[in-house]
C-alpha cells in the first residue's frame, strides 16, 4: 500500500484553515448579533450578524456537496 503524504498533508491544512475560516465566520455573526449598553442592536448589524450566519451556512452546504457522491451526478 502507498500512502501520499503530499496529498494527505494539503488535505490535512484545507481541513485545518476550512475549519478556523468557519468558525471565524460564526463568531463574527455571533458578535455583530450580540445587544449593546443600550439593550438593542441596529439594523446594520443585524443584516451583517445574519449575513456571517448565512455565509457558514453556505460553506457548511459545499462541503456536504463535495463530501456526498450522489450529488456530482454520472
Amino acid at each position: 500500500m502507498h500512502i501520499d503524504f503530499a496529498a494527505l498533508g494539503l488535505v490535512a491544512v484545507v481541513t485545518l484553515v476550512s475549519a478556523v475560516v468557519l468558525v471565524s465566520v460564526v463568531s463574527i455573526g455571533a458578535r455583530l448579533l450580540e445587544a449593546g449598553p443600550s439593550g438593542a442592536v441596529s439594523t446594520s448589524r443585524r443584516m451583517g450578524g445574519w449575513s456571517m450566519f448565512a455565509l457558514a451556512g453556505l460553506a457548511v452546504l459545499f462541503g456536504l456537496y463535495l463530501v456526498i457522491p450522489y450529488f456530482h451526478g454520472g
